[in-house]
């Protein structure tokens, strides 16, 4: 969700917990863990994620009735886009668009997901009046020396990623 609320999360990732045979164990086992490093048992090993704006905390829960823990502070911005393929029967060149949850009507049509994090740093620096960095979406420019509060005076970083889904071309 793009503004999460109640039960819901920015991001949830899971994958299946594949038991298989390890060095020097006496039955198949598995290695996967979620977001806090937590075994689990069932077939599904799920990481919910979701940001705390006002502290600054980026949080995960491996379980929906479990409280999220922080993994992450200091974090200016959480943003989660994906990769969406409006009309995948089309030949040549296909037409790819990064989205906002919101904007996609369907999921099967998602090939990859970009996660942005803006991390600041606990020093207070002498920063130019000047000093910008480039926020989440890739074209707005923030300018730290007008930021307030934990934020105001600090070294900003963008960290963008993306996470491949599933490949292009035709789904069905």
């Amino acid at each position: 969700a793009d503004t999460p609320s109640g039960n819901e999360f920015k991001l949830k990732v899971g994958y299946r917990n594949y038991q298989e045979p390890l060095y020097n164990a006496s039955a198949d086992a598995s290695l996967q863990r979620n977001c806090l490093g937590e075994e689990n048992s069932s077939s599904l090993i799920e990481s919910r994620f979701v940001f705390d704006s006002t502290n600054h905390l980026l949080k995960c829960t491996g379980t929906a009735s479990v409280a999220p823990k922080t993994v992450i502070d200091n974090v200016a911005k959480f943003e989660v886009r994906y990769l969406y393929q409006a009309d995948p029967t089309q030949q040549g060149s296909p037409e790819l668009q990064l989205v906002a949850a919101s904007a996609v009507s369907d999921w099967s049509k998602v090939t990859a997901a970009e996660v942005c994090l803006v991390l600041f740093g606990n020093d207070r620096l002498e920063l130019p009046s000047s000093t910008t960095y480039t926020d989440c979406d890739g074209t707005s420019s923030v300018n730290m020396s007008t930021l307030a509060g934990n934020r105001a005076s600090r070294a900003h970083m963008v960290f963008r990623t993306m996470y491949q889904l599933r490949s292009q071309g035709l789904v069905s």
